[in-house]
């Protein structure tokens, strides 16, 4: 392979060019990669798309657990202008393919534990031109291992990047709570905001030692913007592949981590776990918790389209340059969601306090099927939880305590349920 030779970067932004000993460590494949290594391999994958014939007009999509590798394509698809889609590694193949009908990428880069699927599905993909797996030593058919890729001699001299604002940058998907996941689709300008925002010293509070641990899914948008900030304020991080509790707590206490980004379910486990206490995580100054509220609390009637004072509770509606796009091909939705004055409906209820502090504490629409289930008269407490369907990828089921001296069917909760 021929390295760009740092001397030709300096045609290039001049925040890309921070070189650092060790951006990012892989924990799961142990690899160290510098800042150089990272812009290295993205300019010369950036010639291989162009080579391969992916314009600004066409699609990237990367379905894998998280690498160092992962945020390659990315990189790539910015400086072209592409559109970068990013799917859970961990759906269904029916809900892939939902998901790739939505986006239809011409490339799609993937780890191994995802190939099954893609080969399953290949025949009906027929706007896949080609595969790339991330990991693993063997291949069929037209498949590229991504190894062999980026070891082969690019001529990256006449290399140019894409300066012009992307309508389409990244395609993420929402969660799927209320049937398929739709494609949200956000500019080049929605990133730059965000990104922004995150990397502002109030926010992540970084500084010149903060070491980052990714344990995020990079295919959702929190672990996107965490990866991107840290490249691009020259932060180390350190990439899980996937949660794990020992390895998690091991990397805690030999990277010294200093910064945690996660969900309230590592939360608890950091709260609750006689685990914590085997390791030494003294180094950890700041934890950020989001994406799910990590406790519950029971509001009032939400319902109403009044505007609201300090300490009321009513839905949250966000307006400005982070807002999506919208949802790809999906007009209804999109106005469902986003008004025609500009602001965005997103379903969860909260308050301001007297200092000017946004609390979410609830939900307005979508309410779950638990929420529906206790309104009946007959059910006393209820739990849902999802069971493997081979076709819908997931069906809810039930669990319900009744009343005490009520008879109630299986049959006529159904009945109630779709009658609502």
């Amino acid at each position: 392979m021929k390295k760009i030779q740092s001397k030709k970067l300096k045609q290039y932004p001049t925040e890309v060019l921070q070189f650092l000993e060790e951006l990012e460590v892989d924990h799961s494949t142990g690899e160290q990669v510098s800042r150089e290594k990272l812009l290295q391999s993205t300019i010369k994958l950036a010639v291989i798309l162009q080579n391969f014939g992916i314009t600004k007009d066409d699609t990237i999509g990367i379905i894998s657990l998280n690498t160092w590798k992962y945020i390659i394509p990315i990189i790539s698809s910015f400086y072209i202008g592409a559109t970068t889609t990013a799917v859970n590694p961990n759906l269904h193949k029916d809900e892939l393919l939902h998901c790739l009908k939505i986006s239809k990428p011409k490339i799609i880069f993937i780890s191994k534990n995802v190939l099954d699927k893609i080969r399953l599905l290949r025949d009906e993909l027929s706007f896949l031109k080609y595969v790339m797996i991330f990991d693993g030593d063997s291949r069929q058919g037209d498949e590229i291992l991504f190894k062999d890729l980026l070891s082969e001699y690019v001529d990256c001299t006449l290399f140019t990047i894409h300066k012009e604002k992307i309508e389409e940058a990244v395609m993420l998907y929402s969660s799927g709570t209320t049937g398929y996941p739709k494609g949200v689709t956000l500019t080049s300008d929605n990133l730059k905001t965000i990104i922004n925002y995150c990397s502002h010293p109030e926010i992540l509070n970084m500084n010149e030692n903060s070491i980052f641990l990714v344990i995020l899914p990079i295919y959702h948008i929190f672990g996107l913007l965490l990866v991107l900030s840290c490249i691009l304020d020259g932060k180390r991080s350190i990439i899980l592949d996937r949660f794990k509790p020992e390895v998690f707590l091991e990397c805690i206490q030999n990277y010294k981590i200093s910064k945690l980004v996660i969900v309230p379910p590592i939360a608890v486990f950091l709260a609750k776990s006689p685990l914590v206490d085997k390791y030494d995580i003294t180094s950890l100054e700041d934890i950020l918790c989001g994406a799910a509220p990590p406790w519950k609390r029971n509001g009032g009637n939400y319902f109403g389209k009044k505007t609201v004072g300090r300490d009321q509770t009513g839905e949250i509606y966000f307006k400005g340059p982070a807002v999506m796009k919208g949802y790809k091909n999906n007009e209804i939705e999109t106005s469902h969601t986003i008004d025609p004055q500009g602001f965005l409906h997103t379903g969860d209820v909260g308050y301001f306090d007297k200092d000017g502090y946004l609390y979410i504490v609830d939900r307005y629409h979508q309410l779950s099927l638990e929420d529906l289930l206790l309104r009946h008269p007959a059910v006393k407490d209820c739990g849902v939880v999802g069971r493997p369907d081979e076709r819908a990828g997931e069906l809810p089921t039930a669990f319900i305590v009744k009343q005490p001296n009520v008879d109630i069917t299986e049959d006529e909760l159904i009945a109630y349920i779709a009658g609502l």
